[in-house]
């Protein structure tokens, strides 16, 4: 290669070099920062893991083919025991039971068995078993349908601003407030919320937490729908 195929050479390199280099400049200069906002979701209680038993007790008709799945789950703020097990086609696992008197025994009284979408309650708190699968348990802190007047639901509050932040956090009831409060929230903090509801006649309602980020008036909301009937 001769002299002024080298300086050919030299020169076309710099200029890919220059080239690679601009691209990133321009790139960086218009590609925006971290996105910072506020993720609001309802309270999951989920249970993970569960193992095989082949003998568990239980006050019911329970498992077709005797073989169950068990574990824990937290439910307001408490560790339950809790199986699943297929009542109608052995190894589909439509059931749960939550041992809740914490005797050992499934299935008494009030401790189920609980299919997926169905409504139980601790105290006033409500809650909606989201899912039922072989290894996985999803409950959310709210109820589906329900008989009483007052129950209590759960949410949570994400920040992932940077800085502190002040929050507007707004119950509706049929797009009525109901209740609000306001928040500080600090950067990355997660706080975890419960709202009493209250539902004084029969008939399909919708649910709604509204969270406004201020000063900017951003709004996040989750919502959910609960069918109120007669105990009678």
């Amino acid at each position: 290669m001769g002299f002024l195929d080298e300086n050919k050479f030299f020169v076309f390199c710099l200029i890919v070099v220059i080239f690679v280099i601009s691209i990133i400049i321009f790139k960086s200069t218009i590609t925006p920062s971290v996105e910072e906002f506020i993720e609001v979701y309802w309270e999951l209680s989920i249970a993970e893991g569960l193992v095989k038993a082949t003998y568990v007790p239980c006050n019911a008709e329970c498992s077709v083919s005797e073989i169950y799945r068990i574990g824990n789950i937290q439910l307001n703020k408490k560790d339950y025991n809790i199986t699943i097990f297929d009542s109608e086609t052995p190894m589909d696992y439509d059931s749960l039971c939550i041992d809740f008197n914490q005797n050992g025994v499934y299935c008494d009284r009030g401790e189920g068995p609980l299919k997926e979408h169905y409504t139980f309650s601790i105290g006033t708190n409500f809650f909606n078993v989201l899912s039922l699968k072989e290894d996985k348990v999803v409950i959310a802190h709210y109820p589906k349908d329900l008989t009483v007047e007052d129950f209590t639901i759960g949410f949570v509050i994400e920040s992932h601003y940077t800085d502190p932040v002040y929050l507007d956090v707004n119950l509706l009831v049929n797009e009525t407030l109901k209740k609000s409060e306001k928040l500080s929230v600090q950067p990355k903090q997660k706080l975890i919320r419960t709202f009493p509801v209250s539902l004084s006649e029969d008939g399909l309602y919708r649910i709604k937490v509204s969270v406004f980020v201020t000063p900017s008036d951003e709004e996040v909301f989750i919502d959910f729908l609960v069918n109120k009937g007669s105990s009678q």
